[in-house]
């Protein structure tokens, strides 16, 4: 097996111990996956991580950039809980759970300092959960239409597992409506 020194601790490692990386000679990464880790959980390289995710959700999603800098968040979070939640993640041993995060409060608008708010993982996760359940983000879902006989449009859900739940008929029924042109309890189902 081929080994590797690693620029950071300078240890000779097999490249299992190296992580992917495509622009490199070898294909892996100059630092040892050890090394990386104890960087990526430091607060500034967690906040440029942040920010890097947001730059890229936004082409992803083909919204305006963030209309602020890495050095311009920065210096909001040193106003915000930040600290206090990066200090708890810290001392949880890195849970998951409790990484500080930034959610948007419009997940419709770009990410700008106006729409943003400094939160944990479980709790953003959480959100964005819920709103997909109360049909707030309706982002992942495929909107509906419940129809008369006639084709008349009686009610629009935002997904099929909201009209199954408000309408106590199988998701399964529903979808088969949707896509057959059947009609499923009483009633015609389309994708909106």
């Amino acid at each position: 097996m081929k080994k590797k020194t690693c620029t950071k601790c300078q240890k000779t490692l097999y490249l299992k111990h190296f992580q992917n990386r495509l622009k490199s000679k070898d294909g892996k990464s100059n630092k040892c996956k050890t090394c990386l880790l104890k960087y990526r959980r430091k607060k500034n390289s967690l906040i440029s991580q942040i920010y890097g995710h947001q730059r890229e959700k936004s082409k992803r999603r083909d919204h305006a950039l963030p209309n602020y800098t890495l050095k311009e968040l920065k210096l909001w979070l040193n106003n915000t809980n930040f600290d206090t939640l990066y200090t708890n993640w810290v001392q949880s041993n890195f849970n998951k759970e409790l990484v500080p995060s930034l959610d948007r409060l419009n997940d419709y608008t770009p990410y700008t300092l106006g729409n943003i708010r400094v939160t944990t993982w479980k709790t953003n996760n959480t959100k964005g959960y819920i709103d997909r359940l109360n049909g707030v983000n309706t982002k992942l879902s495929k909107s509906i239409n419940q129809l008369t006989q006639n084709g008349e449009v009686l009610n629009t859900f935002p997904s099929i597992s909201e009209a199954s739940r408000k309408m106590n008929i199988s998701t399964s029924s529903i979808s088969r409506a949707c896509s057959n042109g059947r009609a499923s309890c009483g009633f015609k189902w389309e994708f909106n």
